[in-house]
């Protein structure tokens, strides 16, 4: 799966809007645009960079652990259910 155009899509837009708002007249709303598209950009660069290094560099989880990782969820049987397209009462062909 490919993530990494929509990460870039989705942080340059959200970037993009909030500079916007150092066209605004007024100096606080000025530095809070600005500072937020800064800290959307540092957030980006290191969750495309920082992050995955990160988690390849840990030990992959035990067969134990990655059976249970999301059994324990309270609303995990309607998760489970809603995925499933065989239970979609709705859906009548």
């Amino acid at each position: 799966m490919r993530i990494g155009p929509v990460m870039l899509t989705a942080g340059f837009v959200a970037a993009a809007g909030f500079a916007s708002l150092a066209t605004f007249g007024v100096p606080a709303v000025r530095d809070f645009g600005l500072m937020a598209a800064i800290g959307i950009l540092s957030a980006l660069a290191i969750g495309l960079t920082v992050i995955p290094a990160w988690r390849v560099m840990l030990p992959p989880p035990r067969a134990r652990e990655a059976s249970t990782a999301f059994s324990t969820l309270p609303l995990n049987a309607l998760l489970v259910w809603s995925a499933d397209p065989r239970a979609s009462c709705c859906l009548r062909s």
